[in-house]
């Protein structure tokens, strides 16, 4: 993909912003994250935990996804409350 062109690199580090709109039985609703590196520890460190139950085949899918694209496209995910909007 880097070859073709469908991935690329950033001249400089940074942080990107990633909305997503979608509506549930007519009600309007909006995620925003952030896409950016982190580092990655060894799992005995518990620094970046498991937020459910991986099965096998899931873990063999994205491996060889990693494999074929030398990209690793599962995001790590985080909540947070943010009812005055601050953060927004």
């Amino acid at each position: 993909w880097i070859q073709t062109g469908i991935l690329g690199r950033d001249s400089k580090e940074g942080m990107f912003v990633y909305r997503e709109k979608f509506s549930v039985k007519g009600r309007e609703y909006t995620v925003t994250g952030l896409i950016c590196l982190v580092k990655l520890y060894d799992f005995s460190e518990k620094i970046v935990l498991p937020h459910e139950e991986t099965l096998s085949k899931a873990k063999t899918d994205r491996f060889n996804l990693m494999n074929a694209t030398y990209c690793n496209f599962s995001s790590v995910y985080s909540l947070y409350l943010d009812p005055a909007g601050t953060i927004k």
